[in-house]
């Protein structure tokens, strides 16, 4: 008795240890932040780059994003790991764990009051190319979502986006011929079963309902159609599946006609999946929906103007 109370002593003892070195890292701050994981995640590149901080992003599987940062200059000692993940379009989990500075807790509380601070306009997150994307813009990308069709022979994703409360989809058609199954994520993760409840293969367009209710949508019956040449749009999809992808791009021909459809062509980056994105302008008005790009040239895309969006739907909405 007396040999297996000392065993378990020394056991406790031993997980104690095992507790206290890996306690060396700890959580030193966690809490929701009211912006979206992209903007967060700016946020603590800039104050870390400031800092003298070494940076390194990662992206993870749930579309949060993960920063390591070690000691530059003036905090060599410094050794940081930044989880986000998003919580909604306008949400996100926060945690922090640093080690290695006598001031931690201090450094850590500048963070945080960095990340906490209302900061808007050049401040807001930058995209692909230097662009500054807009807070409107920003606020779209809890309202898309990545769909993945099963046919007999392959796998296809592309993009829709949600355009009323009650969990309807609109997407391209192209890829629903002889579609066997749908799948919707949500851009928390979320998959839904979907029924695809109107094609139209002459406009490339179609609705998938789900059973789901949305909070937020993309507003069509405000949506704008009179674009300027150069004018900056920016879409908001699912290129290679990595869901909440924000491309920008500008109106760089007028409307013609393409294999007897009625398009708007721009200079924007247009991948794989991208197909379905909703089009907005700087203000996050709806404009058009991206069909997909040139066949010979990856940065020249077509975008399906808001007449025809409008036409599509008129059996659904009063527009």
């Amino acid at each position: 008795m007396i040999f297996a109370r000392l065993f378990i002593a020394i056991v406790l003892m031993v997980c104690h240890l095992s507790l206290a070195v890996a306690g060396d890292v700890k959580v030193d701050w966690q809490e929701r932040i009211s912006a979206p994981v992209v903007e967060v995640a700016y946020k603590v590149n800039k104050w870390m780059s400031s800092s003298g901080i070494v940076v390194d992003q990662s992206t993870l599987r749930d579309r949060g994003i993960r920063i390591v940062g070690t000691g530059g200059e003036e905090n060599r000692g410094e050794k940081w790991l930044v989880e986000l993940t998003p919580q909604s379009s306008l949400g996100t989990e926060v945690v922090i764990k640093m080690e290695g500075a006598d001031t931690a807790r201090e450094r850590v509380n500048m963070l945080v009051e960095v990340l906490q601070s209302g900061e808007t306009g050049k401040d807001r997150f930058i995209g692909e190319g230097g662009n500054v994307i807009p807070e409107p813009i920003l606020n779209q990308i809890g309202n898309v979502a990545c769909i993945h069709v099963q046919t007999k022979s392959k796998s296809i994703q592309f993009t829709g986006f949600f355009i009323d409360d009650e969990g309807l989809v609109l997407c391209t058609a192209h890829d629903l011929l002889e579609h066997e199954h749908v799948k919707i994520m949500s851009n928390t993760g979320i998959f839904y079963e979907g029924d695809v409840i109107k094609a139209d293969f002459d406009k490339d367009l179609a609705l998938i309902k789900v059973n789901a209710t949305k909070e937020e949508i993309v507003n069509i019956t405000d949506g704008r159609n009179l674009l300027g040449m150069g004018e900056t749009l920016f879409s908001i999809g699912c290129p290679v599946n990595l869901r909440g992808t924000i491309q920008s791009g500008y109106i760089n021909g007028p409307l013609r006609k393409v294999n007897n459809e009625v398009l708007w062509q721009v200079q924007m980056k247009i991948q794989p999946g991208s197909s379905g994105s909703p089009v907005f302008d700087k203000s996050g008005t709806f404009v058009a929906v991206v069909k997909g790009r040139h066949r010979e040239a990856r940065d020249i895309g077509f975008l399906i103007p808001l007449e025809v969006v409008v036409e599509f739907l008129k059996d659904y909405f009063s527009l």
